[in-house]
Order: C-alpha cells, then sequence, then structure tokens
C-alpha cells in the first residue's frame, strides 16, 4: 500500500468537498451571480448562417 498515494488522493478529495460545501454556502445565501441553468438561446441570439449562392466561389 503506498501511503503517499492514499494521501495525495485523499487531499483532492477533500478540496473537492470543500469546494461543493462552498457553492451549496452560496445557494443558501442566495449570492448573486450563481447561475443554476443556464439560459436558452432566442432566435435573435443564434448566430446567422451565411448564404452562398450556387457556384459562389467558383471564379
Amino acid at each position: 500500500m503506498d501511503l503517499d498515494k492514499v494521501i495525495t488522493e485523499l487531499i483532492m478529495e477533500r478540496d473537492l468537498i470543500d469546494e461543493a460545501i462552498a457553492h451549496l454556502e452560496r445557494l443558501s445565501t442566495g449570492a448573486q451571480g450563481i447561475s443554476i441553468r443556464p439560459q436558452r438561446r432566442t432566435q435573435q441570439d443564434k448566430p446567422r448562417e451565411q448564404v452562398r449562392a450556387a457556384g459562389a466561389g467558383l471564379e
């Protein structure tokens, strides 16, 4: 058993748990700037596709 590897993995797990706790604390306090769901794109937000005429670019 490689104790250094186990310790390293436990530290990484602890960091993930700390990050999750911080996010949950911000959600519970209603902090601004946290998006729960991404916003839907409206028709105006979508990039327009360029239409090429037949034979364009063959000159």
